[in-house]
């Protein structure tokens, strides 16, 4: 305390300058029009940008809150998508409302799907074998095999699953085999991954009689429990031939950036059981 009034004493002559400008300054503001309106002007701008500054704060505060209550609305979104069109489907079941529906690539194959909102906590694309960690697990109705699924199309499938967190095998992984078709012609086969580019997997062993193009959109086939019919997975980059020309190998441009993933959902098929069981009965 000594030493703080030792301080004002020796540059009082600091703080009385200090206190004769602004005393100075408030009188010219006071008794002369212009140089009032100049001051307010130039406070008005300074508190605007300070106001400005804090709302754009704010926001980018609020914007996980607001992104959490739209991915919600997201996945109830697209399972009321899913009861509408079951129910359409019951009401109309005839084979000119299918192909129309399928036309205009509406039909999805998912009905009794059921959209899990869920965030990556932990995600690698520089591996051969990268895994995604999701912050829902078997607490949140996660399970095994469930397939994940971006706003941009087809993430992967969960491999592991604790009560609070899920592992899942995406396609950029070497262990990854999505079950894909082209989407107007409908030939199928295995999507794979090269380990090299997180931007290209691949469609082998498409026979050389199958009609395509660059550009084709490239869909889940919806043979595999794991995902429904017709979730983009990309399109066709290019192709060359293999197999001593009898087939090719189809580059797939996929629709999802893996280095910027963020909010997903995972797709539970409650019709999968009984199917499982069903086959697994065949094959006994």
């Amino acid at each position: 305390m000594r030493n703080l009034i030792a301080f004002l004493v020796k540059n009082t002559h600091w703080w009385l300058f200090v206190l004769l400008v602004s005393v100075s300054f408030t009188r010219i503001v006071q008794n002369n029009a212009y140089q009032r309106s100049i001051y307010l002007s130039s406070a008005n701008e300074i508190s605007g940008n300070v106001y400005g500054i804090s709302s754009s704060v704010m926001s980018y505060i609020g914007l996980r809150k607001a992104n959490d209550a739209l991915l919600d609305r997201m996945a109830v979104l697209e399972t009321h998508v899913q009861q509408l069109e079951t129910y359409i489907q019951s009401q109309y079941d005839t084979v000119a409302y299918r192909t129309m529906l399928e036309r205009s690539e509406l039909y999805s194959g998912s009905a009794g799907c059921v959209f899990i909102p869920a965030r990556v906590v932990n995600n690698s694309v520089s591996r051969v074998d990268n895994y995604i960690t999701l912050n829902r697990g078997r607490a949140d109705g996660v399970e095994p095999d469930m397939g994940v699924i971006a706003p941009t199309g087809v993430i992967g499938v969960v491999s592991l699953v604790s009560d609070h967190y899920a592992v899942v095998i995406p396609i950029l992984n070497s262990k990854s085999f999505i079950s894909c078709k082209i989407l107007h012609t409908n030939h199928f086969g295995p999507l794979t991954w090269d380990g090299k580019s997180p931007r290209f997997a691949f469609l082998n062993n498409v026979p050389r009689h199958i009609d395509f193009n660059v550009g084709d959109t490239i869909v889940s086939s919806g043979f595999s429990d794991m995902l429904p019919e017709n979730m983009l997975l990309g399109t066709v980059a290019a192709s060359e031939k293999t197999g001593g020309d009898e087939f090719s190998s189809l580059k797939i441009l996929l629709s999802s950036d893996f280095h910027a993933l963020r909010d997903v959902l995972i797709i539970g098929n409650e019709s999968k059981k009984e199917q499982r069981a069903l086959e697994g009965g065949i094959k006994k």
